[in-house]
């Protein structure tokens, strides 16, 4: 009877433990997942991109995939640097288009982020880089 008694509390006890610390793993889950999810928020189609241009407005536009393992590490810097800088960054995932999006702005590699005036390409930096490095290129297009 003991025996029962005693694998009956074990079996209560380990029950108690797995959900206690099963919930703290989901909201540390959920909170990257929110913190992620946030970080593309701005992203625009490549129509909506084409009529900005078309309209000769300025902007800046971050082309990543998401399956690109830079573009994961760099995305996390650029995007908030860009917010701190005042820059409304617009994002391109080229994930959803077939070459178009390649091909029409000259993308040979993700990231890329292509600064446009008057409709124009003015400035591009591409690849992983130094977060010095971002951080000057984004003060030499607000100049």
């Amino acid at each position: 009877m003991k025996k029962i008694i005693v694998t009956f509390i074990v079996i209560v006890c380990a029950f108690v433990l797995i959900i206690v610390f099963q919930k703290p793993s989901q909201q540390i889950e959920s909170a990257t997942e929110h913190k992620t999810n946030n970080l593309y928020k701005n992203e625009i189609s490549l129509k909506k991109l084409q009529t900005y241009l078309k309209n000769q407005e300025e902007l800046t536009v971050y082309f990543y995939q998401t399956s690109c393992s830079h573009c994961k590490k760099v995305t996390h810097i650029v995007i908030p640097m860009a917010q701190k800088l005042k820059i409304d960054l617009k994002l391109i995932n080229l994930e959803n288009y077939s070459e178009t999006g390649w091909d029409e702005f000259n993308i040979d590699a993700t990231p890329t982020i292509v600064h446009f005036k008057n409709g124009r390409e003015d400035k591009r930096i591409v690849g992983e880089l130094t977060e010095k490095a971002y951080e000057l290129w984004f003060k030499s297009i607000k100049e």
